[in-house]
């Protein structure tokens, strides 16, 4: 029977397994979206992270205004295109991921609720291996009341005993279980919140601003 920690373990294990790829493809995204802004001179962020507007960086709305702002200010209307589309990219290799770990987390808390419903069978025979050889001793060497008095002066504690180690079994697995199934779904709304976040971002540029490289007055009027 596994342990709490052993079930922890496997899932953390096979969340970063699982993690792996996406995570590379968000921080390639990135990088290549650095490059760009490298390239045209500016950030999507602020210079000093302890600077006075570092904390309005943090919000929506001040980042989509400012971005906008610093790329519609770029002379270069390609180098404006493809920082438009690196940018989208990227967010959506972020979507891709935390909705990739949601799948995961929620297919485990399935797999560990039907392990609650269906708990490993406990074999006890050595358990009652004793108990038989004394009855069979019994049978051989005395009368059939010797064998009655002897089966239940035996067997009956050892029924007993089994009983309630096997209870005790249930009773831990169902506890593990309840415990581990919080753990992960508590993972897995971690995981929702943010898939469901970066889905429903509003859009930083349109398609057209990313197919024209020019600004889109509707969007532009949002943005004010």
């Amino acid at each position: 029977m596994k342990s709490l920690q052993d079930i922890r373990d496997e899932f953390l294990d096979q969340q970063r397994q699982e993690d792996a790829e996406p995570l590379v493809k968000v921080r390639e995204a990135r990088a290549e979206l650095d490059a760009l802004l490298q390239r045209a001179g500016i950030r999507d962020g602020p210079d000093d992270m302890f600077g006075d507007d570092a904390d309005r960086w943090r919000d929506e709305d001040y980042y989509r205004r400012r971005v906008r702002e610093l790329v519609f200010k770029l002379p270069d209307r390609e180098l404006r295109r493809q920082i438009m589309a690196k940018l989208s990219s990227y967010r959506s290799e972020l979507w891709d991921r935390w909705e990739m770990r949601r799948l995961l987390d929620e297919r485990f808390a399935d797999r560990l609720r039907a392990q609650r419903c269906n708990p490993p069978r406990v074999l006890e025979a050595p358990l009652f291996a004793g108990p038989a050889a004394i009855v069979g001793v019994a049978y051989w060497f005395g009368s059939a009341l010797d064998v009655l008095v002897s089966g239940v002066a035996v067997a009956l504690p050892a029924l007993v005993l089994f009983v309630v180690k096997h209870m005790t079994n249930l009773h831990r697995h169902d506890v593990t279980m309840q415990e581990a199934i919080k753990f992960v779904e508590q993972a897995a709304a971690i995981s929702k919140q943010e898939a469901q976040r970066w889905l429903h971002l509003p859009e930083i540029f349109s398609r057209r601003e990313e197919r024209t490289g020019e600004p889109d007055d509707e969007i532009e009027a949002l943005s004010a």
